[in-house]
C-alpha cells in the first residue's frame, strides 16, 4: 500500500496509515509493529494514534537517509504485528557481551521491553564495530551497578 511521507511540526517525519490497515491491530491492542518500507527495509515501530491525524508511524532521520526519501515522497508500506523479542532490532554485539556475563544477562532479562529497546538503540545507532563493543560493555557494567537509564548509562 502506498502512503505519503509527511513532515511534522517538530521536524520529525511520519507516515499516516489507512484506518482499515491500522484499526484491526489497534483493536487487538498491538502497540509495536514491523513496517516493511519500499520492499527494502524493515522498521520496528510504535503504532500511534492521534485525534488529528489518525494512525501513524514515525520515521527517524537515520531511516529516511537509508531509504533516500524526503517529505512528500510516496512509500510502499506493509505492516504486521512485531513478534520479535523486544519489538526492536537486535544487537549481535550486545547479545555476545551478555552471553559472556551471566550477571548482566540476568539483570537484562528483568528490564522492561522499552528499556531494552532504548539501551539497544544506543548500540545500533553507531557504525563502528569497536564503538558498538565499547558501548555494549559499558551498558553491561552499568546495569550491574543499577544504572539502566539510557540518558545515564554511557556517562562516566
Amino acid at each position: 500500500m502506498k502512503v505519503e511521507l509527511v513532515k511534522g511540526g517538530g521536524g520529525y517525519h511520519y507516515i499516516i496509515l489507512p484506518e482499515e490497515l491500522a484499526q484491526p491491530l489497534y483493536e487487538r491492542k498491538v502497540k509495536r509493529v514491523l513496517c516493511r518500507i519500499n520492499d527494502q527495509l524493515n522498521v520496528h515501530s510504535a503504532l500511534t494514534r492521534s485525534k488529528t491525524r489518525g494512525f501513524s508511524i514515525m520515521l527517524g532521520k537515520r531511516i529516511l537517509k537509508q531509504l533516500d526519501v524526503e517529505a512528500g515522497d510516496l512509500l510502499e508500506v506493509e505492516i504486521s504485528e512485531d513478534h520479535s523479542p523486544n519489538q526492536f532490532e537486535e544487537s549481535v554485539v550486545l547479545k555476545e557481551v551478555l552471553s559472556t556475563d551471566w550477571e548482566a544477562q540476568e539483570i537484562w532479562d528483568k528490564l522492561s521491553p522499552g528499556r531494552k529497546r532504548s539501551l539497544t538503540y544506543l548500540i545500533i545507532q553507531v557504525k563502528s564495530v569497536d564503538k558498538k563493543i565499547e558501548r555494549a560493555l559499558k551498558i553491561a557494567e552499568n546495569i550491574k551497578l543499577g544504572i539502566s537509564d539510557p540518558r545515564k548509562v554511557l556517562k562516566g
